[in-house]
């Protein structure tokens, strides 16, 4: 993310955006690049019709500036456990075993 400059001040409505990027900015009250880049992926996912689609025009336009959203931070989701460890890590060893399953059968 780049250092805050002139460019950050620059209004999102002036940019390349599809009328659904501008109607969601406009529902959440995002004016411009430097109140757009305090979000993550996952925050905007989280607004009514903001899906990949979106999110990939806005991060693209974003990119071609210079610029890209804020990465979401693992401390926010508090402590990790080790039986949330062990679940996640069963979770995936029945996904590969699936997969292999599939690869076998084709």
């Amino acid at each position: 993310m780049k250092e805050t400059n002139n460019s950050e001040s620059i209004s999102l409505y002036d940019l390349p955006f599809s009328n659904r990027a501008i109607n969601i900015f406009r529902r959440i009250n995002i004016n411009t690049i430097q109140e757009l880049i305090t979000y993550s992926v996952a925050d905007l996912n989280r607004y009514r019709n903001c899906g990949k689609g979106t999110v990939v025009e806005i991060v693209t336009v974003l990119g071609r500036m210079g610029f890209s959203l804020r990465k979401p931070s693992i401390l926010k989701q508090g402590p990790i456990t080790k039986e949330a460890l062990l679940d996640k890590l069963e979770k995936i060893r029945t996904l590969l075993e699936l997969i292999e399953d599939s690869i076998k059968t084709s």
